[in-house]
């Protein structure tokens, strides 16, 4: 089983590193990817081996990073620097202390983001949000099937404000994240990391109280993911309302039934969690076949066949889109290695995390090349949310306890 075991974590290790290399690319070289493949390559007066903005910072900080490793690794690593190293990963919170951390940082968040419930969205797409949303009903032929505009319509009848309930899933976003991080990682630190790195994200403040790019779809497909450790029956339900919230959620089907098997959760828990994902995978099956799928075909605009330039430029969408993301755009890659390592000390969640960093950076090309939908930086806040979990993991306990209860 353990050999098993690290044959797939090779895998998924492998798989993932060669698509970040890939992104890294657009990171050092926002034109190369887009430039070599494209047809018009003479008349393209850009050079591709321009350096991008965040070049020089990822090469210094993963630089530094390889000089560490590689001394940590032949011993040559000063004696204070590894004691301090080991402190900061051994170190830990009492339940007391990370719920005050947890209330301040909240608070904080709160507190700095209220007002902007009093402002006037901007977005193009709003005015046909908010009247979908005024005019949602159970009668309207949809009902339930479009969960986030009957979220969105409580929250003008209650609150007589559309970005409310937004506001209210945005910090359900961030306790959700610090659950999942700290039943991953068995560390409370952990988990109040993993909501620090995104509280410090714009690409998250920019969409934290918006309606019309609200982040109901990522919560529910979290709270899917949590419930597989607490009440594994409730967790296909979870993912079926994030579909009905955002139909791009079914495309981390894959990454949830990775997420089951490698949970940890008694094998007869898992083959019962399964069952129920099973019976989605043959009603998303029949939709496709029997049912009209609200996807424009990519035919009418690339002439037929497979978008390999839309492919490309999905993959340098990461560089741009999280250009004020410094963070994620710097450790990504180091990100990866180390859970790799992580994985290998036998966190196998670790492993999950990576096959949702592979999943996120390859849905975007697959849809700018498959269909009609361009990569929206909202689209990235799920890539942003499986970062800071697996920046939590990294921190993980050496030895996990799987029945020990944290949080």
């Amino acid at each position: 089983m353990q050999r098993r075991s690290n044959i797939i974590s090779n895998i998924v290790f492998v798989t993932t590193l060669a698509v970040v290399l890939v992104i890294i690319l657009s990171v050092l070289f926002p034109a190369l990817l887009v430039v070599s493949v494209s047809p018009y390559q003479g008349d393209i007066p850009i050079n591709p081996f321009e350096l991008g903005v965040w070049a020089l910072p990822f090469l210094v900080v993963n630089s530094v990073l390889l000089i560490l490793c590689v001394l940590h690794f032949t011993k040559r690593l000063p004696q204070i620097v590894e004691k301090t190293i080991r402190k900061i990963l051994d170190f830990e919170l009492s339940k007391p202390t990370a719920l005050i951390i947890m209330l301040i940082l909240i608070s904080y968040h709160v507190g700095s983001t209220v007002q902007e419930l009093q402002e006037v969205e901007f977005w193009g797409d709003f005015p046909g949000v908010k009247n979908a949303a005024e005019n949602w009903s159970f009668q309207d032929g949809k009902g339930i099937a479009n969960f986030r505009y009957f979220l969105l319509n409580l929250s003008i009848n209650i609150f007589d404000n559309i970005r409310v309930m937004p506001f209210f899933f945005s910090i359900a976003l961030l306790i959700l994240t610090y659950f999942i991080t700290v039943k991953i990682s068995q560390k409370r630190f952990s988990g109040i990391l993993a909501v620090i790195v995104i509280l410090q994200s714009s690409l998250f403040l920019e969409y934290d109280t918006t309606a019309t790019y609200d982040n109901v779809w990522i919560v529910l497909y979290l709270v899917s993911l949590y419930t597989i450790y607490k009440k594994w029956y409730l967790s296909p339900f979870a993912f079926i309302f994030s579909v009905f919230s955002k139909a791009l959620t079914a495309a981390f089907l894959p990454m949830s039934l990775f997420f089951i098997y490698r949970s940890g959760i008694p094998k007869r828990d898992v083959i019962k969690a399964l069952i129920p994902y099973g019976i989605i995978i043959a009603l998303f099956i029949a939709v496709f076949y029997l049912g009209d799928l609200p996807i424009d075909s990519p035919l009418r605009y690339y002439g037929g066949g497979f978008a390999d330039l839309a492919f490309w430029r999905g993959f340098t969408a990461f560089s741009y889109q999280l250009r004020y993301d410094g963070l994620v755009l710097t450790l990504v890659l180091p990100l990866v290695v180390g859970l790799y390592l992580v994985s290998r000390r036998g966190i196998m969640q670790a492993d999950s995390i990576l096959i949702m960093i592979l999943g996120m950076l390859l849905i975007v090309p697959l849809l700018t090349s498959l269909t009609s939908i361009t990569p929206e930086p909202y689209r990235y806040i799920p890539l942003l949310v499986f970062f800071a979990i697996g920046i939590g993991t990294l921190f993980s306990k050496r030895l996990i306890n799987r029945s020990q209860d944290l949080p």
